[in-house]
C-alpha cells in the first residue's frame, strides 16, 4: 500500500512538474503570463543622461524611484534615441518613426504631421481612454503631437506671448498632479494610456527645493532628483488606488546631456553617448526583473506599447517590440542590429553639416565632414577616432547608413510631407529630386563640421544666458562677435534683433532682420521676428506685409497668425483680426491667448 502510494506520488510530482514546464514555455520562462494589460504609462523625462541615474551607475543624483523600477522590472543597458533634441525625439517615440520618415528634424520650424499614427491614436482606436501631461512649450499643442489624446494637458502659461530666451515651463509637480486627478476618474480594468513629460533637468538648471539646497553645487542633478520623486509620487498613488497590477510603466528621456563632454554644453549639436544614450526601465504584471543588453531604440516604444495592449504592430514600423524581452526570452544571438541617429539642430538655423550616424554591435560610426568612427565598448568616452584606420568597417557602415536614410526619406515623400519639408529633408539628401538640379544636398566644408562650431556654440548660449540675466550689452556683443566670424549662423542675427528690442531700439532689429534675409541667412520664423519687430517699432503696414508672407509661406505657424493678428488689430482691421484669431482656434483650440484676442475684437453685441 505504501509502494503504491510513492509510486502515485511519483507520478502527480512529475505531472506537476511537466505542466510546470509548459507553463514556463507559454508564459516566457517564468516572467508571467504576457496577457494584454490594461494601462500604459509612458514617462519621458527631458534631458536626463543615462549615467546620473543610479541604476545606470550614476551617484551624483539621487534616483530611488527609478532604480526601484529597475529592482523590480526590466532595465535596457545599451538603449539610444534616434534624435538628440526634445520635440523630433518625442515624435519618434510615439510615431514609431525615423525623425527623417516623420519629417520634424528640430524643435524649431517644423510640426507633427497629422496624417501619421502614433501610439494614441492606435490605443484609442483599441478601446483606451488616452492623455497626455506635458512640462514643456517644446512639446505644445501647436506642435501637432495632439492626435488621439482625449486631454492633451499642455498648461504651462501662455506661450503666445513674447518669450524669447525663456524656457515655458511647468515643474514636475505641476505635470503629476493633473495626471493624479486624470487617473483617479478612471474606473477599476478601465484601459487607459498616459504619457507624462517632466522638462525640469533641462537647462537652465533651477531645482525646487528642497532640491535647489541640497544640489546646491550640482543643479542638474537637484532637477532629476526633484523629478525622481514625482516619479515615486506617481507609482506610490498607482499601488495604492490598485492599478500596479495592471499596468505597464515605461521611464524613458528624449536624449542625455553633454555637460561640457566634447564641448557641448548641452545637447543638440552632437551625438555622443552623452546625449545619445538613455535610459529606458519598463516595469508592471509578470516582467522580470534584469537587464538586458541587447541594443534598443526610441522607435521600438511604440511597438512594444502596442504588442503589450494586445494589439497589432503597424507593419511599416522599422522598430520591433520589446515585449519577448520584458517577458524572459533570451537575448537573440542573430547579427547586430542597425540603429540610426541623428542631430540636425546645427544644419537647421547654426548653416553647419547634417549630423547622422549608425550604432552596429560596438561600433558607431557619425556621418560629418569629418567622419568618426568609435569602439564604444572598449571607447566609451569616444575619444579615439577609429575612421581612418578601419576604412573597412567605414565603408560598411557608410553603405548601411544611407540604405536607412533613403528609405526613411522615400517614407516621408510617400507620407504627404508639405513641399516646405520636403525640400528641407532633399537639401538634406534624405529624398531625390525630381529634375537632375534638384535633390543635391548642400555640399560641406570641415568649416562646418559640429565640432568646428561649437566654440559658437558654447557663445550663443553665454549670450542667452546673459540677456535672460538682463545683460544686454553682454549679449548684444555675443551676437554680433558670433556674425562677425560666421556670417551664415542664422540663429545669431534673430537673437540679436530680440537684443535690440529689449534695448528699446526695434528699428535696429529691423534692419538685422533685413539684412540678414536679403543675405540668404534667414530660417523658418525669421519674418515673423521680423513682423513683431514692426509692430514694436509702429509700422503695422510692414508688419501685416511680413507676417502674411510668414503664413503663406508655413499656414500653421501660429506664432506669425498671433502676431499678424494683433498687428490687423493695431492696424483698426477687427474683422480680419477675429479671423486671424479664429485659424489660431482652429488649429489649437485650447489657446488662451487666442481666445482672449478674439474676446476682445469681437464685434458689439445689442443688448
Amino acid at each position: 500500500m505504501i509502494r503504491r502510494m510513492m509510486k502515485k506520488a511519483i507520478v502527480y510530482k512529475n505531472i506537476a512538474l511537466t505542466l510546470a514546464v509548459v507553463l514556463l514555455v507559454l508564459t516566457g520562462c517564468g516572467g508571467g503570463a504576457p496577457k494584454p494589460v490594461d494601462s500604459i504609462l509612458l514617462i519621458t523625462v527631458d534631458s536626463l543622461r543615462a549615467d546620473h541615474v543610479g541604476c545606470y551607475g550614476g551617484s551624483s543624483a539621487s534616483t530611488p524611484a527609478i532604480d526601484g523600477m529597475a529592482a523590480t522590472g526590466t532595465r535596457f543597458v545599451r538603449s539610444h534615441a534616434n534624435s538628440v533634441q526634445t520635440l523630433p525625439s518625442h515624435a519618434s517615440i510615439l510615431s514609431g518613426l525615423y525623425p527623417s520618415a516623420h519629417g520634424v528634424l528640430d524643435n524649431s520650424g517644423f510640426r507633427f504631421p497629422g496624417n501619421v499614427e502614433t501610439a494614441a491614436t492606435l490605443l484609442k482606436a483599441q478601446g483606451f481612454a488616452t492623455a497626455a501631461f506635458v512640462g514643456s512649450s517644446t512639446l505644445d499643442s501647436r506642435y501637432g503631437l495632439t492626435p488621439g489624446f482625449d486631454v492633451y494637458d499642455d498648461n504651462h502659461g501662455d506661450v503666445t506671448r513674447v518669450q524669447e530666451f525663456q524656457l515655458v515651463e511647468r515643474r514636475a509637480e505641476g505635470v503629476t498632479t493633473p495626471f493624479l486627478k486624470w487617473v483617479d476618474a478612471r474606473q477599476p480594468g478601465a484601459k487607459w494610456f498616459a504619457w507624462i513629460h517632466f522638462n525640469d533637468p533641462h537647462a537652465p538648471y533651477a531645482p525646487v527645493e528642497p532640491y535647489g539646497s541640497k544640489f546646491a553645487s550640482r543643479p542638474y542633478d537637484g532637477e532629476i532628483a526633484s523629478v525622481d520623486a514625482q516619479v515615486g509620487r506617481i507609482l506610490g498613488h498607482l499601488k495604492q488606488r490598485g492599478w500596479s497590477e495592471s499596468t505597464s510603466v515605461i521611464v524613458t528621456s528624449d536624449h542625455g546631456e553633454g555637460l561640457g563632454d566634447h564641448g557641448e554644453p548641452t545637447h543638440g549639436i552632437f551625438a555622443y553617448e552623452s546625449t545619445l544614450r538613455v535610459p529606458l526601465i519598463v516595469s508592471g504584471p509578470g516582467i522580470a526583473p534584469k537587464s538586458v543588453e541587447a541594443p534598443v531604440q526610441h522607435i521600438d516604444l511604440l511597438p512594444t506599447m502596442i504588442d503589450l495592449a494586445g494589439g497589432t504592430v503597424p507593419g511599416n514600423l522599422k522598430g520591433m517590440s520589446l515585449k519577448p524581452l520584458l517577458y524572459g526570452k533570451a537575448e537573440s544571438e542573430k547579427e547586430p542590429r542597425d540603429l540610426y541617429f541623428e542631430a540636425m539642430t546645427a544644419s537647421q538655423d547654426r548653416r553647419g553639416a547634417p549630423l547622422t550616424g549608425i550604432l552596429r554591435g560596438s561600433y558607431k560610426y557619425i556621418e560629418v565632414p569629418i567622419p568618426e568612427l568609435y569602439d564604444i565598448d572598449k571607447d566609451p568616452g569616444e575619444k579615439q577616432n577609429l575612421s581612418d584606420k578601419q576604412p573597412d568597417v567605414v565603408a560598411d557602415l557608410k553603405t548601411r547608413l544611407s540604405a536607412i536614410s533613403e528609405a526613411a526619406g522615400a517614407a516621408a515623400a510617400a507620407g504627404g510631407q508639405s513641399p516646405e519639408e520636403l525640400e528641407r529633408l532633399q537639401s538634406l539628401g534624405y529624398v531625390a529630386g525630381g529634375d537632375e538640379d534638384a535633390g543635391q544636398s548642400v555640399s560641406y566644408t570641415a568649416d562646418d563640421d559640429p565640432k568646428n562650431i561649437i566654440n559658437l556654440e558654447t557663445m550663443l548660449e553665454d549670450g542667452v544666458a546673459a540677456a535672460r540675466a538682463g545683460d544686454l550689452e553682454r549679449a548684444r556683443q555675443l551676437f554680433s562677435d558670433i556674425i562677425a566670424e560666421r556670417p551664415s549662423m542664422s540663429i545669431a542675427y534673430g537673437h540679436l534683433a530680440v537684443v535690440y528690442r529689449r534695448m528699446g531700439q526695434p528699428k535696429k532689429g529691423v534692419e538685422i532682420l533685413e539684412g540678414a534675409l536679403k543675405d540668404g541667412h534667414g530660417i523658418p520664423g525669421m519674418l515673423t521676428k521680423l513682423g513683431l519687430c514692426f509692430i514694436e517699432s509702429g509700422d503695422t503696414k510692414r508688419a501685416i506685409e511680413v507676417l502674411e508672407q510668414a503664413v503663406r509661406e508655413s499656414d500653421d505657424n501660429i506664432d506669425a497668425q498671433m502676431y499678424l493678428a494683433q498687428a490687423y488689430e493695431k492696424a483698426g482691421q477687427p474683422d480680419r483680426a477675429r479671423a486671424a484669431f479664429q485659424n489660431i482656434l482652429t488649429d489649437d483650440p485650447g489657446n488662451d491667448a487666442a481666445s482672449a484676442g478674439m474676446e476682445k475684437v469681437a464685434p458689439l453685441r445689442a443688448p
